[in-house]
């Protein structure tokens, strides 16, 4: 069998495709060679196509996760912030409570300490300077 020209290849190739060549090759021809390689692409090409696909969906639902986590995370800022911005606002409010507070603690020592010294020569003493401060 002669080999064929390049001419031939070519318009044989047009007229039945590259997957038709066997006719005319042997197993260690560079068409056969070519075509095992063309194969092997495809099928790599497949196999990447799939898996570019599941990253994809992979990367939509990771986004998805992702928004929600980001809206409950910006909810529970707002709550806070309107949270803190109320106790602000209340401990103006209360300013006032809180001085009465502290100044009731204040008496409860004072008192605490009068009723220890009740009886010693200092609280006669403190009673009698208060008594002439009131008659002057």
């Amino acid at each position: 069998m002669t080999r064929p020209t390049r001419e031939e290849l070519l318009s044989y190739f047009k007229k039945y495709g590259v997957e038709r060549v066997d006719s005319i090759t042997d197993d260690e021809s560079a068409i056969h060679h070519f075509r095992t390689k063309a194969f092997y692409y495809r099928e790599e090409n497949k196999k990447l196509s799939e898996n570019i696909k599941k990253l994809e969906k992979r990367n939509k639902e990771l986004e998805n996760m992702w928004r929600t986590l980001k809206n409950e995370l910006f909810g529970r800022y707002e709550f806070y912030r309107f949270r803190l911005s109320e106790l602000q606002i209340e401990s103006r409010a209360n300013k006032a409570v809180a001085i009465y507070r502290g100044a009731e603690s204040n008496l409860n020592v004072i008192l605490c300490r009068m009723d220890k010294l009740d009886g010693t020569n200092e609280f006669n003493e403190f009673l009698d300077q208060l008594e002439d401060d009131t008659n002057e």
